[in-house]
């Protein structure tokens, strides 16, 4: 599998200046339309990938503990209600 990561990555940095670009902006339509923010990956400024850096002047709040689902593995739904019973 990392034989293939590999190849990903390699063919991605690879390729005409048009292709670059073509790649580039479908990421840029993508992630705004997901997140509804600029993607700023390749960016000279960027420091969001792989960072949480809270200088930007946000204010990070710790999610509340939720515990795990209890499960009953004789059950028919070892989730409760939860989840739909296994298939098969």
């Amino acid at each position: 599998m990392l034989d293939i990561v590999h190849y990903y990555f390699e063919t991605d940095a690879v390729g005409e200046k048009e292709e670059q670009d073509a790649k580039l902006k479908m990421r840029r339509t993508i992630y705004s339309q997901l997140y509804s923010r600029p993607y700023t990956w390749g960016d000279e400024t960027s420091t969001e990938f792989g960072t949480q850096d809270a200088s930007g002047g946000q204010q990070l709040e710790h999610k509340p503990y939720i515990p795990p689902t209890p499960v009953n593995a004789n059950a028919a739904k070892p989730y409760g209600t939860v989840l739909d019973a296994p298939l098969g």
